[in-house]
Parts: C-alpha cells; structure tokens; sequence
C-alpha cells in the first residue's frame, strides 16, 4: 500500500513538472515582435515643424495600435535648401508586428524601405 501511494506521488509530481516545462515553452514561442513603422512629418524648410510625433502616436492608438516608443529621424536623402522644400524628417514608431497591416492602411510603411539612411530606434 505505502508503495502504491508513493509511485502514485512520484508521477503525479512528474505530470505536475511535465505541463510547467509546456506552459514556458508556450510562453516562449509567443514572444512579442517589433516592427519600426514611419510617415514623412511634413516639415518644410523656413515653415513649420510638420506633424508631430505625439499627434501620429493618436492617429496609430486610436485605431487600436500600441506604440512602444517614437522619435524624429531624417530619411537621409539630400533636398534643395529653399523654403517651402521638404526636409526629409519622418516619424517613426515602434509598434506590435501584428498591428503592421493596420498601420500600413493608415500610410505608415516599414522602415526597412528606406535604403538610404539606418533607422533604429532603441526603446527603453
């Protein structure tokens, strides 16, 4: 009888241990992915400051995407320096990979189009 209970302890401790090793495993596999979304700021020379971040984070969050973090950047192309000419500034913002194809239909597009500068944001 003593045996019988203590084999039945031992596998039951086993089971216990076995479904705690599958839960990290999915917890694992689940992770988080980021994608570093970005619009032009509209911010020409001589004018104005463009759009700016906080009023595209409300764009992004009101249409149900999370903004981890966000800053200016320049999409590292040359332009004409007269007033009125585009300054090459873009916001980007760091958002959910599962909520690209909802930004993509608000005009955000993936950083990693930009070929001619590389933009990382560092999120704390």
């Amino acid at each position: 009888m003593k045996n019988s209970v203590l084999i039945a302890l031992v596998f039951g401790l086993a089971a216990c241990s076995a479904t705690s090793n599958t839960t990290n495993d999915v917890v694992s596999e689940q992770a988080v992915s980021f994608v570093n979304v970005y619009k032009d700021a509209n911010k020409k020379q001589c004018f104005t400051q463009g759009m700016a971040l906080n009023v595209m984070v409300k764009e992004l969050t009101e249409n149900g995407i999370v903004v981890n973090c966000s800053a200016r950047k320049n999409d590292g192309l040359m332009y004409p320096q007269a007033c009125g000419q585009n300054e090459g500034t873009i916001n980007v913002y760091q958002i959910s990979s599962s909520d690209f194809e909802k930004a993509q239909l608000l005009g955000f597009k993936d950083v990693k189009e930009i070929k001619s500068a590389d933009i990382k944001l560092k999120c704390p």
